[in-house]
């Protein structure tokens, strides 16, 4: 009986053991811990959230794909250094590195895939009029300079080709310039990355965002077109 009896608290002891690290386990995870088995120590770990436009693209995260087609939140990472890329057919891919530290997010919340090959459309005549009043009213961005072939944003570098920049501006979501180089229309990450030529157009064509920039109303010569970019 005395066996019996040590035997069940033995049991009991080692359940409440089990449960006690379970339960701290859990508690550890969802503060954003994880015990590495190597050391035997804990470690804070980060977060990556992408958000991006348009629905049904792809990420992967270290060659790793995640679940989703939009909006992303991978948690639960060792800190490190992260290859982040969104992809979908038919539209360029958007690629970062990025170096994530203990309980760090690294937010991507502005993700904008283009497409490869944008459509470009004249304007139906009846039209033309209130297009024109619209690129003639466009006020130009003081926040974004064109200095020759350098493009600043806030007083700092953006990135700097090798043939000079005009008619630049922040794209609608704040988070990327458009500008005009080398008979290009061209829109870049603000910190400099992903720096893409969309279509051809003449360098002086004043332009001007339609539907929250998925179009790019723009005049070339007397004619006035528009490019869907996304």
């Amino acid at each position: 009986m005395k066996n019996k009896h040590f035997f069940l608290l033995v049991m009991k002891t080692v359940l409440a053991c089990i449960f006690l690290v379970a339960t701290t386990v859990v508690i550890l995870s969802a503060a954003g811990y994880r015990l590495q088995l190597e050391d035997r120590s804990l470690v804070q770990t980060a977060m990556i959230v992408v958000k991006s436009l348009p629905k049904g693209a792809t990420l992967t995260v270290n060659g790793k794909v995640e679940e989703g087609s939009t909006n992303w939140r991978v948690g639960g990472l060792q800190p490190g250094v992260y290859s982040v890329v969104v992809e979908k057919d038919g539209y360029r891919t958007w690629e970062q590195t990025v170096q994530v530290d203990p309980g760090q997010t690294a937010l991507f919340e502005d993700v904008v895939l283009f497409s490869k090959e944008p459509v470009v459309a004249n304007i139906d005549g009846k039209q033309n009029e209130g297009f024109v009043s619209r690129l003639t009213n466009s006020i130009s961005d003081n926040d974004v300079v064109a200095n020759g072939a350098e493009l600043h944003y806030l007083g700092r570098l953006v990135t700097r080709l090798s043939s000079p920049i005009s008619n630049a501006r922040l794209y609608p979501d704040n988070a990327h310039i458009a500008y005009i180089c080398d008979g290009g229309f061209w829109v870049v990450d603000l910190d400099g990355s992903n720096n893409q030529r969309l279509f051809d157009v003449a360098s002086n064509s004043p332009y001007v965002f339609l539907n929250g920039g998925r179009q790019v109303l723009f005049q070339e010569n007397d004619l006035l077109k528009t490019a869907t970019i996304w």
